[in-house]
């Protein structure tokens, strides 16, 4: 995946999480949780992806 796709999706994730939070402050709970949740995960598989593209890239480079 091309890097300004995955700044993208990235940037995507986190509007989703503040409109879980904002969901959140304002009374509606469950809906705003579930985003909130959603985002968190998908941040978590950007940059555990990003951190495993690096481990393997620095591998290729040491040869």
């Amino acid at each position: 995946m091309k890097p300004t796709r995955e700044i993208k999706l990235a940037i995507f994730a986190w509007i989703i999480g503040m409109l879980g939070l904002a969901l959140v402050f304002t009374g509606t709970e469950l809906p705003g949780k579930t985003l909130a949740y959603i985002s968190f995960l998908f941040g978590l598989f950007f940059i555990l992806r990003g951190n495993v593209m690096l481990w393997l890239n620095r591998g290729k480079n040491q040869k």
